[in-house]
């Protein structure tokens, strides 16, 4: 099993969209995903609830509402019952709880917004999460159509020292509108864009996962 956490200081962000839609993609995908909710809004638990029971094109994913110090047992119970992506949703402002994610997951993925008031805010996420050694990225997300925002939060980011996906989540309609009845924008719009930029997001995460799995394998 491998975990993913979504972690960001800023809220507004899009960390429980980006949760949601890849754990549906991981399970089209035909991996047995989950998602552990540390918000106390439970946006991506509830949103889980509204899926149909028994619907093939938008089945009820395994998802749990926590809190971060119940992480290592939630791990062990995924283990168990043969999770093989577990996602962790984090809150914003919760420094303590971010680390705890982090520190449990075998990659971090961390949204960013390309607006000024994200990207300040980038720094004290990137303390949290550099803290805790694991690989981690950024994915700039919300983007509006035009490249000159992206480029200049990618060359902001990369001047930090920040790692950059090459994939951009662009603001589309289609990825808030497909959550309203529990579903992801792969099973309400499979032809548009936003399904193409989330499949390719989930290359890229997948991507970062498995340099967790080289580095074990290198330490064997």
């Amino acid at each position: 099993m491998l975990t993913l956490a979504l972690v960001s200081q800023k809220g507004g962000c899009g960390k429980t969209t980006l949760a949601v839609h890849l754990a549906a993609y991981a399970r089209q995908q035909g991996l047995h995903p989950a998602i552990v909710d540390l918000d106390q809004q439970a946006s991506a638990y509830k949103w889980n609830a509204r899926r149909a029971e028994g619907n093939e094109l938008s089945p009820k994913l395994d998802a749990t509402k926590a809190t971060a110090d119940k992480l290592e047992h939630l791990k062990n119970l995924g283990i168990e019952n043969g999770i093989d992506l577990l996602i962790l949703d984090t809150a914003p402002h919760a420094n303590r709880e971010a680390a705890l994610a982090a520190q449990s997951a075998d990659a971090v993925l961390i949204p960013c917004r390309p607006a000024t008031f994200d990207l300040d805010a980038m720094v004290s996420t990137l303390v949290i999460v550099r803290a805790t050694g694991k690989p981690a990225a950024i994915v700039l997300n919300a983007a509006r159509r035009g490249k000159r925002k992206v480029a200049e939060a990618r060359e902001a980011l990369e001047s930090i020292g920040a790692t950059v996906l090459q994939t951009v989540v662009h603001d589309w309609v289609a990825l808030e509108d497909a959550l309203v009845d529990g579903r992801a924008v792969h099973e309400y719009d499979p032809q548009g864009k936003a399904a193409e930029e989330v499949a390719l997001l989930y290359r890229d995460v997948t991507m970062l996962l498995a340099t967790t799995k080289q580095k074990e394998r290198a330490t064997v």
